[in-house]
Order: C-alpha cells, then sequence, then structure tokens
C-alpha cells in the first residue's frame, strides 16, 4: 500500500531492515493513527486508521527504531475506494476484473511483469489513468538501471490497442486519457 481511503483502516507491511526493534511509527498531518501490530528484521507489519475527514495528500512515513529513525516512505491519503492488485493478471487473457471505476489500485510490479485489469464503460465516459510510481519511488536501489518506466495501454475486448502512454509531459509517470466510443469491457 501506498496509501488509503480516508474513513477505512488498512494494513500494509513495510520493508527494510533492522526493523525488530520498531518501537513507534510516525507519520505527518492529521487524521491518521499508525499502529505497528508486527514487526520482524526485513519488515514492520502495520495498521492505519484514517479518519474521514484526514487531511488529503501526500504524507511521510518513518519507523522509529532504538537505532535511528527510518528514511521517509510516502503515504498518500485518498477519497476514492482502493484495491490491491491480485495475481494471476500478467497475461492479457486473465486480467483482474475491477468492480467499478473510479478505483485506485495498489501494487507492485518486478522485472518483466505485466498487470492487466478489466472494466465495464460506457459510451461517452472519459477515463483518466493515472500511474504513479516514481513518484512514489523515484529510485529502485538494486535494479538497473534503477528507474521503473511504466507505461499504460487501453485495449477493447477484442484485442485491439486504442491507445498508449509511457509518460506524461516532464514526469515519467504515464497519464493516459480516453473517451469511450462504445459501451462494452476494456
Amino acid at each position: 500500500h501506498a496509501g488509503g481511503q480516508r474513513g477505512k483502516t488498512i494494513e500494509a507491511t513495510v520493508a527494510g531492515s533492522n526493523l525488530d526493534a520498531a518501537t513507534a511509527l510516525r507519520i505527518t498531518g492529521k487524521g491518521i493513527v499508525p499502529k505497528i501490530l508486527s514487526v520482524s528484521a526485513a519488515s514492520c507489519r502495520v495498521s492505519f486508521q484514517i479518519a474521514a475527514d484526514a487531511e488529503l495528500g501526500e504524507r511521510e512515513l518513518r519507523i522509529v527504531t532504538p537505532g535511528g529513525i527510518s528514511n521517509r516512505f510516502r503515504f498518500f491519503a485518498g477519497y476514492l475506494p482502493e484495491i490491491n492488485e491480485t495475481e494471476p493478471n500478467s497475461d492479457k487473457g486473465q486480467p483482474q476484473r475491477l468492480a467499478a471505476l473510479p478505483i485506485v489500485i495498489n501494487g507492485q510490479i518486478t522485472e518483466t511483469d505485466r498487470d492487466y485489469f478489466q472494466f465495464s464503460a460506457k459510451a461517452g465516459d472519459c477515463l483518466v489513468f493515472d500511474i504513479q510510481a516514481r513518484q512514489i519511488v523515484p529510485y529502485i536501489a538494486d535494479a538497473v538501471p534503477g528507474w521503473f518506466d511504466a507505461c499504460l495501454t487501453l485495449y477493447a475486448s477484442d484485442g485491439e490497442q486504442l491507445c498508449s502512454a509511457d509518460d506524461y509531459r516532464f514526469r515519467p509517470d504515464p497519464v493516459l486519457t480516453y473517451t469511450i466510443a462504445k459501451d462494452g469491457e476494456y
């Protein structure tokens, strides 16, 4: 998770090192109560109770241990419903079904991974897809070349590619806007 919806309580795992003695979580802004659920040397299971009136936007999250305070993690409080990406969805023939739009999908992508999602749309719907990858994790330390270069592609149910985007203006993360021509699955 990189965040959660107002009025919800979510659980997430924060990965790192030397976390087995974590004593507290610190988060900026108002309206979010973080709690440590369990710890191990490499991860910390946490929950976030997000108030219905929590301030929207990006927060800084840090883990406190006897050895010091962690680097910051980004956490976003939003107003849209959120779900987690679930595998298998790496094949166009087995997309993850989205019940409704708009929605935020929290996920993780690995080397050579692709994620496919399926949803219904009606003629005239103007859809906006916005990936926030490098905005959240600007550099991946053990990767080559170290940056995730995301792209978005919209397909019709028959497999026809309708449009694609691999960046947006001066942002490396893509934004794709498309007006649906006919009712159907996409």
